[in-house]
């Protein structure tokens, strides 16, 4: 799912820096598996992970032990 939607777009993180595809393609596989099992992980943790999504305009649903949620 990842993949399909990065693969259009696959000439900009590449004109950047050639072969940074595959790395923007591991972060958000792994952002989305902290979103998917935040629970599991500490609040900070979480944060650290879906920061830079977040500060780009991403809705991330809070985390059980936000005190805002």
């Amino acid at each position: 799912m990842v993949r399909p939607a990065l693969l259009p777009r696959a000439e900009e993180p590449n004109a950047f820096r050639s072969g940074l595809l595959p790395d923007a393609k591991s972060a958000y596989v792994i952002a989305a598996r902290t979103v998917h099992r935040r629970e599991r992980l500490a609040q900070e943790h979480c944060h650290v992970l879906v920061r830079p999504f977040a500060a780009s305009g991403v809705e991330i649903p809070p985390h059980a032990a936000d005190p805002d949620s």
